[in-house]
């Protein structure tokens, strides 16, 4: 009795082994993981991971690289398995590979594979191909879609859909396909794809200061505002991608945070680290310099070269042109008027701000909207932006003379995820665009505006010109007070320079 309940145990025991096993070979072959290929260097960019802030929520390992990417793996909520997604020049056949699941021993030339995706009124196809077993694994080799994305086409993909299908009919691999093959589906692959307009333009152009970048963001942001376009006409492209500017509401990629302009999180005095693209991203806040190369990055990653880099000044100008300085009539104006207004001894109690040690190079500013100057008065009260405490007081008496306050409410205007930047400048950096027709247009990415003149430039951004005064009131302490020499309000003639 003994024996017949063990040899009955036994048997049960193998029925589930076969059942399991019958179970297994019965499950459907699925794809387990794809890889999208750099097939041709000039085809392919090479994207590089953003400068990672130590708030950034997920920052991506500055060494991962894009030659070859990982864009899909199953059990990973089938979303994007590398850090870098896969982009590619428009014009080009994107090239895939991938893994199978449930395909038993992977018999040479026992399972046929092929792979679709459609987008918008596209289809690429990949062609059957059979699988191989390479490291263990079943592989669909290394294959270029037949059709290559359209000329001029502009994408942003974050779920470029391949659907699989496989089949054991070995007749599926003539061309053309012949009709009655009986296919079973392969699951689907969910990919990160993006295609930018033209080849990149590497290095520097137009007064660039720095060579391109390559960063995720650059690339994902100007992909993002353009995605679906097809056009041979740079300017439509490049216009789309300023239309991301004019919203002030940028973010890094896989970020929750604004990018700022003149939000006070970078430390602008380390030259070698914050004041360029890399500075901008790493403390997602910069100045005009970073924020006009951003936007003219993102033109040169899409093969643009229209975008010059322009900086504005008034009056004179100093160190290569770059920064603003008073002339000598206007320097000479500025002391007259210093004396009648704060009497004989203002030398003793007006600092004025010079760059270098001649002390007829001070420097002129550009005052920004929205200032309430008026005809009459020279002198305000600076109620300085960056004050720390936010009380902005309505006027101050400064020997016996009251000064009106510049503004009681705000001095500048809305900028980059900032609606209070700094509202005075020695200089403005912008980007001026040659379009088609040889004609130039303005943009300014710091504030998300293009104007069509340099006169329309002036007299919507400009409240005013002069300069900026420091007021000692205690000569031990060196406390004092901040004021404007204004000399005078915009007016329909052009004063500003641009280089």
């Amino acid at each position: 009795m003994n024996r017949y309940k063990t040899l009955t145990y036994y048997l049960r025991l193998v029925a589930i082994v076969i059942a399991s096993q019958n179970l297994l070979v019965a499950q459907p072959i699925v794809v387990d993981e794809v890889i999208m290929h750099r097939n041709q260097f000039k085809n392919w960019v090479e994207t590089e991971p953003d400068p990672a802030a130590a708030s950034d929520p997920t920052p991506i390992n500055p060494n991962a690289k894009s030659g070859k990417v990982i864009v899909f793996k199953r059990g990973t909520g089938n979303s994007n398995a590398s850090p870098l997604p896969a982009v590619y020049v428009s014009g080009s056949k994107a090239e895939v590979s991938a893994t199978f699941l449930n395909t038993g021993d992977c018999t040479p030339n026992s399972i046929f594979i092929k792979g679709e995706a459609t987008i918008g009124s596209m289809t690429y196809q990949l062609p059957v191909k059979a699988l191989k077993l390479k490291n263990n694994e079943c592989t669909y080799p290394a294959t270029a879609f037949r059709e290559a994305f359209p000329e001029g086409l502009v994408m942003c993909n974050e779920s470029f859909i391949i659907t699989w299908n496989w089949t054991d009919n070995p007749e599926a691999k003539k061309v053309p396909e012949p009709s009655g093959i009986e296919w079973s589906s392969a699951g689907e692959s969910s990919c990160f794809v993006m295609v930018t307009h033209d080849k990149a333009q590497r290095g520097l152009i137009s007064g660039d200061i720095e060579g391109t970048s390559f960063f995720i963001s650059s690339i994902y942001i100007s992909c993002k505002a353009a995605d679906g376009l097809i056009t041979s006409d740079k300017d439509i492209i490049s216009m789309k991608i300023f239309d991301a500017f004019r919203t002030l509401d940028l973010k890094k990629y896989k970020s929750e945070f604004n990018l700022k302009y003149w939000g006070g999180d970078n430390p602008l005095n380390n030259d070698a680290v914050c004041r360029d693209i890399p500075g901008l991203l790493r403390f997602r806040d910069a100045n005009c310099d970073e924020w006009a190369s951003f936007f003219q990055d993102m033109l040169k990653i899409h093969g643009i070269t229209r975008g010059k880099r322009t900086s504005l000044t008034w009056q004179d100008k100093f160190n290569n042109g770059n920064i603003g300085i008073l002339n000598l009539a206007t320097f000479t104006q500025l002391k007259n008027e210093c004396k009648q207004f704060f009497g004989n001894d203002y030398e003793s109690k007006i600092k004025f701000e010079y760059t270098g040690p001649d002390k007829n190079s001070i420097y002129s500013f550009i005052f920004v909207k929205n200032y309430q100057f008026n005809n009459t008065q020279k002198f305000y009260f600076y109620n300085k932006e960056h004050n720390g405490s936010g009380i902005f007081l309505p006027n101050i008496t400064l020997d016996n003379v009251s000064l009106a306050a510049s503004n009681p409410i705000r001095d500048g205007v809305a900028g980059q995820a900032n609606d209070d930047p700094r509202s005075y400048f020695e200089n403005h950096v912008i980007i001026t665009y040659k379009s088609n027709n040889n004609s130039e247009i303005y943009l300014d990415p710091s504030y998300g505006k293009s104007f069509s003149t340099k006169n329309e430039y002036e007299d919507t951004s400009i409240a005013g010109f002069g300069t900026i005064l420091f007021y000692e009131t205690d000569p031990l302490t060196k406390l004092g007070h901040y004021v404007i020499w204004l000399k005078n309000q915009n007016t329909s003639i052009q004063e500003l320079n641009f280089n």
